[in-house]
């Protein structure tokens, strides 16, 4: 499928997850879901690392955006973990909500639609302690994001953190994206304690293979496959729904 067509398909409300394994494959996704919020009349919130910045703003140039116009207008917000995340000297999950919190307010009192946050968690891998706080405030974010004008896109590099912290974080995310390599994606769409997996693939750009299944559990409850990712998201929400209900 084309390049990060998959982030039309976020909702307000989402809390999502992006495992990357390079800095292109951060950035193909994160500017794609940056300029569909600009599109859509949102405010942008992003926290990078301070050499991220100004990679994505290229790659929003480069996509038609006139980035010097979106940031004199307030709509879209580029931030250093130490300005955001680490705004004490340490981090603070509950200062960190009460902050979205206000820049959702914010944004909604200056005429914007909705709000849109992005955030590279690549800080946290330097400190243990940090570390051992993140599923704690992923569950945090889990709990701000439903139900407002707004959505979040946390980022991880799965080079930085470990494989059960990163199980862990998938976890917590109504979605989650991941690659095995450049040319296999996978979505994990999850509802409760069951979970659906979506598998798009460059060599097959025109079959989405799905899988649903409880936590725990090596049986599928079903699997398919759809002509389009919007078709597999359908089918996948409508059997979660029936299986979490049931």
């Amino acid at each position: 499928m084309a390049a990060a067509t998959h982030t039309l398909f976020f909702r307000e409300g989402d809390h999502i997850c992006l495992f990357y394994r390079t800095v292109e494959e951060q950035l193909e996704t994160l500017a794609t879901f940056i300029k569909i919020g600009l599109d859509r009349d949102e405010c942008c919130f992003c926290v990078l690392p301070d050499d991220r910045g100004q990679q994505l703003l290229s790659r929003l140039e480069s996509m038609g955006i006139d980035t010097r116009n979106q940031v004199s207008r307030g709509a879209l917000v580029l931030a250093a973990a130490g300005d955001t995340y680490l705004s004490d000297g340490s981090f603070d999950q509950n200062r960190m909500a009460k902050m979205l919190e206000s820049s959702l307010r914010e944004s909604l009192s200056a005429g914007f639609r909705a709000f849109r946050a992005a955030g590279d968690l690549g800080w946290a891998a330097c400190d243990p302690g940090y570390c051992s706080q993140l599923p704690e405030y992923e569950t945090l974010m889990g709990q701000f994001y439903p139900g407002r004008p707004a959505l979040g896109l946390c980022m991880y590099d799965t080079n930085l953190f470990s494989k059960d912290l990163l199980r862990t974080i998938m976890d917590q995310h109504q979605i989650a994206l991941s690659s095995a390599d450049n040319a296999r994606r996978t979505m994990r769409v999850r509802n409760g304690s069951a979970f659906a997996d979506i598998i798009f693939d460059s060599e097959a750009p025109s079959l989405f293979h799905y899988t649903v299944q409880k936590d725990g559990s090596s049986e599928f409850i079903t699997v398919g496959q759809e002509r389009s990712l919007a078709s597999a998201l359908a089918t996948v929400r409508s059997t979660l729904r029936s299986h979490w209900s049931a």
